[in-house]
């Protein structure tokens, strides 16, 4: 047996036995020695653990004052681990097993040590995560949110393959081959979704991109609603009969989109027909005076008003009425234009004329 620093410490206080024994062709006092370093280091790994975490939160609070501490104790159970093997493997080195033995335990702590990292990767994804989607939702971009259970599925799945080859490596496996015969069939696999991909992608650029959020009032295509979900695969969107509508992404994401919550004011555009009977004074009267309307109303862009007499038409003389409503909500633009309209009412009765018969039906327009 070969004499150690450790083995000859330990000759004066353990039996002989201890080195005449052995198992597996490893001694008695050598396993005795793993047992006892096994607990060291799990004791040990408690204190390192709890210092790192101790020492990361104050790092973090400093640099992040809306950290918050409870997310590094998600970590604590993984990084115990990884303190652990450390500890357990510069113990190991004292013990001195022979080759064959020593080879057993670097390929645990080598496996061990894959699987540590694989559920510390999983930690660090959903908690990332979890602090994004509360992220988004404070500046409310829900959209974006329905995208990260996909992004971290992704992200597992692929820490998980890349885990598995590294064990397989370490078993001694050759994992060159399954390497390329997982490339060959990602392809196929490719090929037989690519519809389904199609989809994905489209979804993410609507996601990205954001022509439409939940939420929106939009047109698309001879549609008109209210976007009320974007999944992976499709955008479910109510339309003005209240109908549900599923349109896939991939069609969705290449339409023209007109979003009509992304405007910033209403359009308020009307014709009126006056009868032929309207005399030149009367005429401007009411030009003025629906000029003088517009410009004293606090919610109508002065820049934009435009009241003109634009031609004799058949039935009546035609005034055009343009001006931009300063809202961007929809209710608050019908108000204000219902609210335009009867004062004009007023003005033409003062005017002496009267609206011609027929009357040319108004063209409101909210574009």
């Amino acid at each position: 047996m070969q004499s150690t620093l450790l083995g000859d410490t330990l000759k004066e206080f353990l039996p002989a036995l201890f080195f005449k024994a052995s198992f597996l062709d490893v001694a008695l006092w050598q396993w005795s020695s793993l047992i006892a370093l096994l607990f060291l280091s799990y004791f040990v790994s408690w204190y390192l653990t709890k210092l790192s975490l101790r020492a990361s939160c104050h790092l973090l609070i400093k640099h992040f004052p809306l950290f918050d501490k409870a997310v590094l104790k998600t970590f604590f159970a993984p990084l115990r681990i990884g303190f652990l093997l450390a500890c357990f493997a510069i113990g190991l080195h004292f013990i001195h097993l022979n080759q064959s033995a020593k080879e057993i335990f670097v390929l645990i702590e080598k496996l061990v040590l894959v699987f540590d990292l694989t559920w510390l990767s999983f930690r660090a994804v959903d908690t990332f995560s979890g602090w994004l989607a509360e992220s988004l939702i404070k500046k409310n971009k829900i959209s974006i949110i329905t995208m990260l259970p996909l992004i971290r599925r992704i992200f597992k799945t692929s820490v998980v393959l890349l885990a598995i080859l590294t064990a397989l490596q370490n078993l001694g496996f050759e994992v060159t081959a399954l390497i390329t015969g997982l490339g060959i069939g990602g392809i196929a696999i490719a090929l037989a979704a690519q519809k389904t991909l199609e989809n994905l992608f489209g979804g993410a650029m609507l996601i990205l991109d954001q022509p439409i959020r939940v939420g929106d009032s939009c047109r698309f295509g001879k549609q008109q609603g209210t976007v009320e979900e974007i999944g992976l695969r499709s955008t479910k969107i109510r339309t003005l009969e209240r109908t549900l509508i599923s349109v896939p992404n991939s069609d969705l994401s290449q339409m023209e989109l007109e979003n009509f919550d992304a405007r910033d004011r209403f359009r308020f555009h009307s014709i009126l027909g006056l009868r032929h009977e309207t005399t030149a004074d009367q005429m401007r009267y009411l030009l003025t005076e629906i000029r003088q309307l517009l410009l004293a109303h606090l919610r109508i862009d002065n820049e934009s008003i435009r009241v003109r007499f634009i031609r004799f038409g058949e039935y009546a003389l035609d005034i055009e009425i343009h001006a931009y409503i300063l809202t961007n909500e929809t209710n608050a633009f019908f108000a204000i234009r219902e609210d335009v309209l009867l004062r004009i009412m007023d003005v033409i009765a003062q005017s002496g004329t009267s609206l011609a018969f027929p009357i040319q039906n108004e063209k409101m327009e909210a574009k």
